[in-house]
């Protein structure tokens, strides 16, 4: 856009009254000469102020650069935080736990996300494979719940398959395959670790 063109598209913006072409002039000069720009960049943020605004003057075009200001620093946002990512993930040693001293403290912060990771599927799924993977993952976490005296977390994964059994329920839920699955491990559970459920025989 030309300083005329800025002049008289701006002309009237105070209310319908006419503003001084001084002014216009003046402001259009001292926007040319600092354009808009976000820190950490070297280019504009917006539209420069040569670019055609849509109508409504220089205030609609000031709003198109705050605009582009804003999805522009929300691209170098993204950028960074990719690369943040990619060179810290460049940078990690993964080591193998080569101790059972290891598996405690690892168990006992994602037990309750693997209670609910195996007893949703199970519940409303019918799929074989899903419901063997399930109580697989149920008689793991109470293996080592058992192995390692985790009263808390054993007690949980025990009552979450008893419950899938439907033995303490008086009910008219059908008993399904899968029920009927859990009923096995229950007992499976009990045959192999009796001495280990102390109180999970409540």
């Amino acid at each position: 856009m030309k300083k005329k063109q800025f002049v008289s598209s701006n002309k009237a913006v105070d209310d319908m009254k006419e503003v001084p072409e001084e002014f216009l002039e003046a402001l259009y000069d001292k926007i040319c000469a600092n354009e808009i720009k976000l820190a950490g960049q070297d280019k504009p943020s917006g539209t420069k102020i040569d670019d055609k605004p849509s109508d409504g003057g220089f205030f609609q075009s000031t709003r198109q650069r705050k605009q582009l200001g804003y999805l522009s620093e929300l691209e170098s946002i993204a950028r960074r935080t990719e690369e943040s990512f990619g060179s810290s993930i460049a940078r990690s040693e993964f080591k193998s736990a080569n101790r059972v001293e290891h598996v405690k403290p690892m168990f006992e912060v994602s037990w309750a996300a693997m209670l609910a990771a195996f007893s949703v599927p199970l519940e409303s799924s019918d799929e074989q494979e899903v419901i063997r993977l399930c109580l697989d993952g149920f008689k793991f976490c109470i293996q080592v719940g058992c192995k390692f005296c985790m009263d808390t977390q054993r007690d949980a994964f025990v009552a979450s398959l008893s419950r899938l059994t439907f033995l303490n329920k008086l009910s008219n839920r059908i008993m399904k395959p899968k029920n009927i699955k859990s009923i096995e491990l229950l007992i499976q559970i009990a045959q192999d670790y009796g001495d280990y459920l102390r109180s999970s025989w409540r």
